[in-house]
C-alpha cells in the first residue's frame, strides 16, 4: 500500500507542471478570443442614444407660457470603436433655441434634426430625435409682489395648545413669469406643512420656498420664518359672585358664588383672576307664576387666552319672595 502511494505520488509531480503550462495556454487563448470578439463588435456600426441638453434664449423681457424639453434623445448611428471614443472625451452638448419676440414658435423634426448634427461627430448619422418637433408661445414677461399662503397640519403635545395665529416672515414675495399666467394668482402657495407644537418645538421654523412653479420664477429665494405659538396650559380654579340680571320682583337665589375652572397658559396663570370672570343667572324668562325652581348660569364675560370654562355648580335654585 505504502508502494501504491509512493508511486501516486510521483506521477502528480510528473503532471503538476503540465497542467500548470496548460492552463497558461487556455488562459491566453480565451484573452485572445475575447479581444477578437470586442474589436469585432467595435468594428461594426451601433445605434445609440446620445442626450443633448436643450437651453431657450430669451430676449429680456419675454418669457415662455410653458414648460418645454430641457433635452433631447438623439439616436446616432457610427462605428462602436466611434462610440467608445467619443463616451471618453467628448462633453455633454447643449443645444440653443433662440425665440427673440412674441409669438408662435416651432421647430420641427427636420430644424432639430439640422441642429443637432454639428454636435454629433462627423462620421455619425443622427437616425432619430425625441421629442421629434418643438413649439411653445412667446409672451411679455412682468414681475408681481404676491402673498404667502400655507396650509399648516399642527399636532399638539399633551396640555398645549395654540396662542396665536399662525404668520410667515416675511408675508410677501415677488414673483416673475408670463403675463397670462402671473395674472391669475392671487398668492404664492407653498407646500403644505405638518408640524408638532410641544417643548421640543418651540422655535419658529423655517422654510423654503419653491422656487420654480412652472414657467414662474420666485426672485426672493430667502428662507421664509413660520411663526406658530403654542404654550402649556394647566387647569387653575376662582371663586366668583353670581351677577343676577333681569330680576322680575323680589327673588332670592343660591348659591350666591360658585367655583370657575379653567384652562390657562402658563404664561398668564398668575395675572388671571376672578375679576376676569363674569357669571350671569338671567332671570328675564322667568314668569311669576312659574314652578321652574333651577336656571342655568352663563359666563358673561371671560379673558380670550382661556380654555374650557366650567362652573360648579352650573345653576342656582331661586325662590320668589312674596
Amino acid at each position: 500500500m505504502q508502494k501504491v502511494t509512493l508511486l501516486f505520488r510521483q506521477r502528480i509531480k510528473v503532471l503538476l507542471p503540465l497542467v500548470a503550462e496548460d492552463r497558461v495556454v487556455l488562459i491566453w487563448c480565451l484573452v485572445g478570443a475575447t479581444v477578437a470578439w470586442l474589436f469585432n463588435r467595435l468594428s461594426n456600426d451601433v445605434v445609440v442614444s446620445q442626450p443633448i441638453l436643450v437651453e431657450y434664449r430669451l430676449q429680456k423681457g419675454l418669457a415662455q407660457n410653458s414648460l418645454c424639453p430641457s433635452t433631447l434623445s438623439v439616436s446616432v448611428k457610427a462605428s462602436g470603436w466611434v462610440h467608445l471614443i467619443s463616451s471618453v472625451f467628448s462633453k455633454p452638448s447643449t443645444l440653443t433655441l433662440n425665440a427673440d419676440s412674441i409669438g408662435h414658435w416651432v421647430y420641427s423634426k427636420e430644424t432639430l434634426l439640422y441642429k443637432v448634427q454639428p454636435y454629433v461627430c462627423s462620421t455619425c448619422k443622427v437616425m432619430e430625435i425625441q421629442p421629434s418637433e418643438i413649439n411653445f408661445n412667446v409672451e411679455t414677461e412682468i414681475e408681481r409682489t404676491l402673498p404667502l399662503s400655507i396650509t399648516v397640519v399642527r399636532h399638539f403635545e399633551k396640555g398645549f395648545f395654540a396662542t396665536g395665529d399662525i404668520t410667515l416672515v416675511p408675508g410677501h414675495v415677488r414673483v416673475k413669469g408670463p403675463a397670462s399666467k402671473l395674472n391669475l394668482l392671487a398668492y404664492w402657495q407653498l407646500d403644505t406643512f405638518t408640524m408638532v407644537s410641544g417643548n421640543s418645538t418651540m422655535l419658529p421654523v423655517l422654510l423654503q420656498p419653491p422656487i420654480r412653479k412652472g414657467t414662474l420664477l420666485l426672485l426672493d429665494t430667502a428662507s421664509i420664518r413660520l411663526e406658530a405659538p403654542a404654550e402649556l396650559f394647566t387647569q387653575k380654579k376662582v371663586v366668583v359672585d353670581v351677577q343676577p340680571i333681569n330680576m322680575l320682583g323680589q327673588i332670592k337665589f343660591f348659591p350666591r358664588r360658585v367655583t370657575v375652572s379653567f384652562t390657562v397658559a402658563l404664561s398668564n396663570y398668575k395675572n388671571t383672576t376672578a375679576s376676569d370672570f363674569v357669571i350671569e343667572a338671567d332671570f328675564g324668562d322667568i314668569l311669576a307664576n312659574t314652578t321652574q325652581q333651577t336656571l342655568q348660569l352663563r359666563v358673561g364675560k371671560k379673558p380670550d387666552f382661556v380654555r374650557n370654562v366650567t362652573c360648579v355648580p352650573d345653576d342656582v335654585s331661586f325662590v320668589f319672595v312674596p
